[in-house]
């Protein structure tokens, strides 16, 4: 039996080998034209005419992107579930232990599954999409919110007037909170 078995093992890495000894090994084919296009191009710009090593190029960018900007925000979102989940606030802090054991003990990718199936195939289509308070655009695609670009002098002092916004804001929220109540009580 162990003599049939080795017989047959043979002559199948005999027959992988003769089909082997016919392939035509390289890197030949990545001069060759892709022939398919990418819709996201970061940095450089790709079209079906482009080579295969620009594609693959192109995907390789596309990839660090995306773990870069995954891991900024899996970053975030863990620091404040941690920071929640220690709060003395008895709500804040069983939602946050809620959250964190159901996501840790759900595989990844039955997460995967579940977001793209019960929510984003949900979605409208982009010709469907919705318009959510005149500002911001929903579909199937993507959210589309506005974003300035300087385009005239004027920009400048929109950035001034938002930063100088957004610092009366942290210490009206400041004073308020009277974390720095004693700081304005003596400069005044």
């Amino acid at each position: 039996m162990q003599a049939a078995f080795a017989l047959v093992l043979l002559l199948l890495l005999l027959y992988i080998a003769e089909r082997a000894s016919h392939l035509e090994l390289g890197v030949g084919f990545l001069n060759a034209p892709a022939g398919f296009q990418i819709s996201h191009s970061w940095i450089v710009g790709f079209d079906s005419s482009d080579s295969r090593l620009s594609a693959y190029l192109v995907a390789v960018t596309n990839t660090v992107r995306l773990v870069l900007v995954g891991i900024v925000l899996a970053t975030l979102l863990g620091v404040i579930a941690g920071v929640a989940r220690l709060s003395d606030n008895w709500l804040v802090s069983r939602l946050a232990t809620l959250y964190v054991e159901l996501f840790r003990n759900t595989p990844l990718l039955v997460q995967i599954v579940f977001w793209y199936t019960a929510v984003f195939l949900k979605l409208p289509r982009i010709g469907e999409g919705r318009n959510l308070f005149g500002v911001v655009y929903l579909s199937n695609r993507a959210l589309a919110i506005p974003w300035p670009e300087p385009r005239n002098e004027l920009f400048g002092i929109w950035l001034l007037t938002l930063v100088a916004a957004l610092v009366a804001v942290g210490v009206v929220l400041a004073v308020g909170s009277g974390a720095a109540a004693p700081f304005i009580y003596t400069w005044f």
